[in-house]
């Protein structure tokens, strides 16, 4: 046996002898329901406290209430539910309910003919149905990419939902209208001005405007007297016999010819 085969075979024996790691206690949030040894199985249990003490409730078998919102998703002979458990379950905010915290639930996967029960969703416009959902609750579902959801053997309706009633807030209408005639006081301001501006003619202008309005008629005139000259100078014609560049002994702009002094004197 070499050296390198004896060291692997000393690791080996030693990982194999190593004692294992003590599971470490489950963590649990005293301030939401978590289950004890004698917990029985389909108690009803909150959202919050699903979330706050998952691995506690990991593969037990629960129940579950609230309403049905959003729309059922079907996939096959299984559908996806979302369930609400919040505050606004039984009065949503357009029928009068004060605000008390955000929204919460939990998202169910059931049979579609489980999940066909539910006759209304929630929504700005409707009241869901109050539904309770009993099943085994997952904190980390192998089959759906380790999302949080209950996996649903039973569907019951509790209380049929139902069109909301929108009520009319009376103080957020005077607010509108205060902005509203506000916004309409600001324009007719400024449309006025504008309008007394234009009637004013000079002198409704004050000195610093006037002398601005001279200077740009006073730089736009001696631009286009600028650009007049040079176009008349364009147009003028050369002169008889001369041009720009005339060959090596050329003359330039019609000045006097300039001689090569080897072709005056001839190549060597």
């Amino acid at each position: 046996m070499t050296v390198r085969a004896a060291r692997w075979f000393l690791l080996s024996l030693l990982l194999v002898a190593a004692p294992a790691p003590a599971v470490a206690a489950l963590r649990v949030n005293p301030e939401f329901a978590a289950p004890g040894p004698g917990t029985p199985a389909g108690v009803t249990v909150a959202s919050a406290a699903l979330i706050e003490n998952a691995s506690t409730w990991d593969g037990r078998s629960i129940s579950f209430a609230g309403e049905a919102v959003g729309e059922a998703m079907t996939r096959g002979g299984q559908a996806w539910l979302h369930i609400n458990d919040d505050a606004y379950q039984t009065r949503d905010l357009e029928e009068g309910r004060p605000r008390a915290g955000y929204n919460s639930g939990q998202a169910i996967w059931a049979p579609a003919e489980l999940a066909r029960r539910v006759r209304r969703f929630g929504d700005y416009r409707n009241e869901g149905d109050a539904v309770r959902v009993s099943g085994e609750f997952h904190a980390a579902c192998r089959a759906h990419g380790g999302d949080m959801d209950i996996h649903a053997t039973d569907l019951e309706i509790v209380r049929e939902g139902h069109v909301v009633a929108q009520q009319l807030n009376v103080t957020r209408l005077w607010i509108g209208l205060g902005l509203l005639m506000f916004a309409g006081a600001l324009w007719l301001m400024r449309f006025s001005a504008e309008h007394t501006g234009r009637r004013g003619g000079a002198a409704g202008r004050s000195p610093a405007a006037e002398r601005s309005e001279h200077n740009e008629e006073v730089s736009a005139e001696l631009l286009r007297h600028a650009i007049q000259s040079h176009a008349e100078r364009d147009r003028e014609p050369p002169e008889q016999g001369t041009s720009i560049l005339e060959g090596a002994n050329g003359r330039v702009d019609g000045g006097p010819q300039r001689q090569d002094p080897v072709a005056r004197t001839g190549t060597r």
